[in-house]
């Protein structure tokens, strides 16, 4: 080992003692490198809508290969916050991406989210599906961390997720099959073919499918708790006409069916020994649940685009029209109980369906003057129908039979939720290159928004043993709309000091529409959400390129931050309402780092500080008082989250490779509900390898994989209905450990 090698090894070692114990950002990248090579490989990004280096993007970025997904095992778009630094995804309360700690999980409909998922540059905007299930035959993932309010196609106040799969490739049959199987049925299976069609045209098609066991038990019904199954597929064909002319059109399909439960983590005497008799020990690591009906959740998402591409003069003129559906059903035993109690039964079911068109102009690259500019147009419509019922069996205090003063009769409730939310904009950048070294981009993003929500309840008779659970009474206001116009824009100089190092400053605007929210049938109306963003950053490749170093620091202040909270409305369940928070604010530092030790060996490191806390908040709840959550820190936010991980691709022997990867990811203490001290999840971290062997052409490889090999056990969120407390455990709270296999002709 040479004088560089040898400080080369010495910083890894540095950067993997302050990662854990520093509490430290997700790794992302696939940093192994092929034999021979030593230089860090080159990172090609569209996060401005063009091809360009990481290097040279103003834009704090974290980019995850396809086969570093494939590495680890996961499957779900949701866990990529386990390998992306700065992102966060809470799986309850509506469900939503969170970047530097920074998102709104909404169960209201007419809220946008905080972070845009983007899939093949189609924004997946439904609620409670995340827009793709299986993450197979990807080509890469981009989080685009801070506020994205100008190129991408819908305003996100807190960043994108941009997710890519692989195009088509012409005059090239190719397959590629992937594998394995482990501890509780853990188990993945996918192919994908492409096939040309002649030299203008290429077909590529991907069915997968996945499922497990969970954790948990059903104990009074003898039962998995927790188990999942989901399969889909993707298909793209590709024309190409001649070397102007790029058409795609794109279709997918997925379905995904869990029985998940909450489990009692506390409770009343006559809970625990109700659930201790069939067989569940209600405490804090409980994962079983004694209740006499299995939850399900099953959900379904289909949809397709078309992508027309045409280059003349170095002019790039695209348009993308999609189409995107989604069903998704809960039924849900919320009383907890063994046999016959109350309310055992809440069955909903959520429907949505959007059409976008986006159409974008880009001037050629290399000049003084650049420009990007298009328009957009979304329209979103979501439908819920939630049918709650309850018998006699014994009632928790301060709850009723009817609402009072309806003049229904006691029977059933049945609550009709209609959401449409349209979204127009034009959107453009100018960036000036001043010199070969100083430029200076300049966006901007005019948008019109229009979201319209209703609320009607009715009132059914199954039978007449069934009694009405309180819901407040019909709707104060059946409907309401929610408009608004806004500017946003972002100014970003970037300075090019050498041909490895670049410094950039962006000072950038978010913004979110308002919405029309019902609580317990109070209209309750919420304004629009702006943030205000400074970054100042440096990109570097040192040690002869061996080593890729960027750092960033921030500073986010969001008004008027729409916040969903969690309240008791008197005599009815407790219920979450979104509404303003006063002023939000989220800084931190970032360090994003990737280090080839040897043309074998590399490591990864990356770095976050994020803490997101309330400057005021001061929340009026419609039904009486007000809570000040000022100081409070925003829930499932971590002040530091961190990664490790080392990587080897070496000869083994003859011509066969050794292929090994050890990552450990750790995020730090969060709240799961606000200002709740019980819903505190302690700090988590996770230890993942995987290991194969495949010989060296590449064209199989086999071996053995663990997730989470320290059996860490954690909950994904905490909620307390009195007299008792919820909690739901991570699916990767439990250790799994397996064989692999692919395959790749």
């Amino acid at each position: 080992m040479n004088k560089n090698e040898l400080l080369l090894s010495a910083a890894a070692i540095g950067l993997l003692a302050a990662g854990p114990g520093y509490a430290a950002q997700v790794q992302a990248q696939d940093a192994s490198q092929s034999a021979g090579a030593s230089t860090v490989t080159e990172v090609v990004v569209t996060a401005q809508h063009r091809k360009e280096n990481l290097q040279k993007v103003p834009i704090a970025i974290t980019v995850v290969s396809g086969a570093a997904v494939l590495k680890s095992g996961y499957t779900n778009v949701n866990e990529l916050q386990y390998m992306a630094p700065s992102l966060q995804y809470d799986p309850s309360n509506g469900g939503a991406f969170q970047i530097r700690g920074v998102g709104t999980e909404s169960y209201d409909f007419s809220s946008e989210q905080s972070v845009s998922l983007v899939v093949d540059d189609v924004v997946m905007d439904a609620p409670q599906v995340p827009g793709i299930i299986g993450l197979t035959d990807l080509d890469h993932v981009e989080v685009l961390r801070g506020p994205e309010g100008t190129l991408f196609g819908k305003n996100s106040t807190s960043g994108v997720l941009s997710i890519l799969t692989n195009k088509p490739v012409l005059d090239k049959w190719s397959a590629d099959a992937n594998g394995w199987y482990g501890e509780g049925s853990d188990r993945h299976l996918d192919l994908t073919l492409n096939v040309p069609l002649n030299q203008k045209m290429a077909f590529r098609i991907t069915g997968f499918g996945s499922g497990g066991d969970g954790q948990g038990k059903y104990t009074y019904l003898h039962r998995t708790m927790g188990a999942y199954q989901e399969a889909g597929t993707r298909a793209k064909l590709l024309i190409k006409p001649s070397d102007q002319l790029e058409i795609q059109v794109l279709g997918d399909y997925a379905y995904h069916e869990d029985n998940q439960g909450g489990a009692l983590v506390a409770a009343d005497p006559t809970t625990m020994a109700l659930s201790a008799a069939a067989g569940t020990i209600i405490g804090p690591n409980n994962v079983d649940l004694a209740t006499d009906a299995e939850m399900k959740t099953v959900s379904k998402t289909f949809g397709g685009s078309l992508q027309v591409a045409y280059h003349l003069g170095g002019y790039t003129l695209t348009s993308i029209t999609a189409f995107h559906g989604t069903t998704h059903r809960s039924h849900q035993h919320l009383d907890a109980y063994p046999g016959d109690m109350f309310f055992p039964v809440t069955t909903g079911d959520i429907r949505s369906n959007k059409f976008s068109q986006e159409l974008r102009l880009a001037s050629p690259t290399g000049q003084f003057f650049e420009y990007l500019a298009g328009f957009y147009y979304n329209r979103l419509a979501v439908t819920s129908n939630n049918v709650q019922i309850g018998n006699l069996g014994f009632l928790p205090p301060g709850l009723f039979l009817t609402p009072t003063g309806t003049g229904f009769p006691p029977t059933s409730d049945e609550s009709i939720t209609s959401a449409v939310n349209e979204s127009k904009a034009a959107f453009g950048q100018v960036k000036f290159n001043f010199t070969s070294q100083l430029s200076l981009a300049l966006g901007g993003r005019y948008t019109v928004d229009d979201n319209f929500n209703s609320l009607r309840y009715a009132y059914v008779n199954p039978a007449p043993y069934f009694l009405l659970l309180g819901v407040g009474g019909i709707p104060s206001q059946p409907s309401g709309t929610a408009k608004h116009y806004n500017f946003s824009y972002r100014i970003a100089p970037q300075f090019q000091i050498t041909p490895e190092l670049m410094a950039y400053f962006t000072y950038s605007t978010g913004y979110k529409g308002p919405g029309v929210a019902y609580l317990q049938g109070i209209y309750d109306p919420y304004k629009a959400e702006t943030v205000a963003s400074y970054e100042v950053g440096i990109k570097s490749e040192l040690f002869d390129r061996r080593l890729r170093l960027n750092v960033d620091g921030f500073y986010e202040r969001f008004a008027n931050f729409q916040a969903q909270t969690f309240v008791s409305p008197p005599g009815s369940l407790p219920a979450y309402t979104i509404g303003n928070a006063g002023v939000l604010r989220s800084e931190g530092v970032e360090v994003d780092s990737n280090l080839n030790i040897t043309p074998s060996l590399s490591i990864g490191e990356d770095l976050t500080y994020a803490p997101a806390t309330f400057v005021n908040y001061f929340y009026p709840s419609p039904f009486g008082g007000v809570t000040n959550y000022s100081g409070d820190p925003l829930t499932h936010a971590p002040k530091w989250s961190s990664n490790s991980s080392l990587n080897y691709d070496g000869k083994l022997f003859d011509d066969y490779r050794l292929l090994g990867s050890i990552s450990y990811a750790w995020k730090s203490k969060v709240y799961t509900t606000l200002g709740a001290p019980y819903s505190i999840v302690p700090a988590v971290g996770l230890l993942n390898f995987h290991i194969g062997v495949s010989p060296g052409s590449g064209a199989w490889e086999v071996g053995a994989y663990a997730r989470n090999l320290l059996d860490t056990h954690f909950n994904n969120y905490y909620i307390s209905i009195p007299p008792r407390v919820d909690a739901t455990a991570a699916p990767e709270s439990i250790r799994t450990v397996g064989v692999f296999a692919s395959y790749k002709y």
